[in-house]
């Protein structure tokens, strides 16, 4: 039997439209806490329970935590830039003026919320927007990741960054997660799923809060774990992430970008036999 997840938002906050979504299939309710409030979230999951009893059959709730994702900083207006053209990414708390006239001129510059600096060297790849945007490094100068545009294409505020094939010291669960897995306990979910799983610790990390938010809910049943698979880190440490979780999820679009689309049909055959060991 198929499982089909479905993410849940304001395009189907109606009952009926969930019931129909029920009664065509759809077995998992996904709330995406990358987007909405809880006050959105308490409102789709009270509508996906009304939609239940409408369709007369049982779905589960997912909700799917953010993680760590490295992202563009807040842009005024989106940056355009084309093949060839030069990118200077630079941390949020690093200051772009100290570099005086050392940046060119003609240069975009591009905040990213995570100073990638130390971590990336000359010829490394980084990509935007879900592979839209392509730069080479070309060099590191006083902090800032002065790259060429491979691929062009705009740039936005909060677009995801991608650098593939590299480890970056980011832990799986931020402040942010950890208050969206308490409070999705309360709302009585089924699954919590933990985007960007590295190791067996952040999965059991996030069972702790689980454990702890069920304590002080009146929930009748603890939420279970899907580990999310989408850096190379996860993939290494697979055997211990599955022994650790009641589940795991092949995240397709990251996994391909952290490592690469031809590798992508190989580690998710890997991923699956695994699971099924």
């Amino acid at each position: 039997m198929t499982d089909i997840i479905a993410t849940i938002g304001p395009s189907c906050a109606d009952v009926q439209i969930l019931a129909e979504m029920i009664r065509s299939g759809m077995s998992v309710a996904r709330m995406n806490f990358s987007h909405g409030d809880y006050a959105f979230h308490e409102r789709m999951a009270g509508l996906v329970r009304q939609a239940m009893a409408v369709a007369g059959k049982p779905v589960a709730l997912l909700a799917d935590l953010q993680g760590a994702k490295v992202r563009v900083g807040w842009l005024a207006q989106s940056v355009p830039v084309a093949v060839d053209e030069p990118v200077i990414l630079v941390g949020m708390h690093v200051d772009v003026r100290e570099a005086g006239g050392r940046l060119p001129e003609n240069a975009a510059i591009i905040p990213v919320d995570f100073d990638l600096a130390p971590h990336l060297k000359a010829g490394a790849t980084v990509l935007i927007d879900d592979g839209n945007i392509e730069l080479r490094v070309a060099e590191i100068v006083d902090g800032h990741v002065h790259c060429i545009t491979v691929h062009g294409g705009e740039i936005k505020s909060r677009k995801g960054v991608n650098v593939p094939y590299t480890m970056l010291p980011i832990p799986a669960l931020t402040d942010k997660d950890r208050a969206d897995a308490s409070f999705a306990v309360s709302l009585g979910v089924d699954w919590i799923a933990l985007s960007f799983a590295g190791s067996a610790d952040d999965v059991n990390e996030l069972r702790e809060i689980v454990e702890a938010a069920e304590a002080h809910s009146h929930v009748h049943a603890q939420p279970r774990i899907m580990a999310k698979i989408e850096r190379p880190d996860g993939v290494e440490n697979l055997r211990a992430i599955i022994e650790a979780s009641d589940g795991v999820m092949v995240a397709r679009g990251d996994l391909a970008l952290e490592t690469s689309p031809w590798q992508l049909p190989l580690l998710q055959k890997q991923i699956v036999r695994a699971c099924r060991r």
